[in-house]
């Protein structure tokens, strides 16, 4: 593309500063010694290096994150900038979490859902809310499901009665 054509010509010398974000298995080109312009999403330390795996858990756009930040974050979920809000309430994985802890995240989304105005132009974030939430209930009665299994299982197996062999002791003489 042009800017591409661009950076092969200039380099580092031209006005465009930083890498070139390309949809491919490259994801940045940039000429040598090029300017870093990025920066990490979490602790905005100067970084610039896109990895197909560090996208928004809610929109799925890159987010830049440093190597360090992506060790450190045990949910290895990340938001963009006009996502951040949803950080701790907003997950992919929800089979980590104990049912008290989505009624927590539950809570938490029902009250952004509320606050957020009515008309067209918000029409999609109410609707990643209320998707969620979803998810969040369905996590819920999957647990509950799986509760009652294990109690239904736990009530029916009971030990089966001594064996009057189990309970006969030979005594040998000696």
């Amino acid at each position: 593309g042009g800017i591409h054509q661009y950076l092969e010509e200039f380099g580092s010398d031209g006005y465009f500063k930083g890498k070139n974000f390309v949809f491919d298995q490259r994801v940045a080109l940039g000429p040598k010694g090029c300017e870093r312009v990025g920066q990490c999403a979490l602790c905005k330390t100067s970084f610039d290096d896109f990895d197909p795996g560090t996208v928004c858990t809610v929109c799925r756009d890159p987010v830049l994150v440093c190597h360090s930040c992506r060790e450190r974050d045990p949910y290895k979920e990340w938001y963009c900038k006009d996502h951040v809000p949803l950080r701790g309430y907003y997950f992919t994985f929800l089979d980590r979490f104990t049912e008290n802890e989505l009624n927590e995240q539950k809570a938490k989304l029902a009250d952004m859902h509320k606050a957020i105005k009515k008309g067209k132009q918000h029409k999609n974030r109410r609707r990643t809310l209320a998707r969620q939430i979803d998810k969040i209930d369905a996590r819920i009665k999957e647990l509950n499901t799986e509760g009652k299994k294990i109690l239904k299982a736990s009530s029916s197996s009971s030990p089966p009665p001594p064996s009057s062999s189990s309970s006969f002791i030979r005594r040998t003489s000696s």
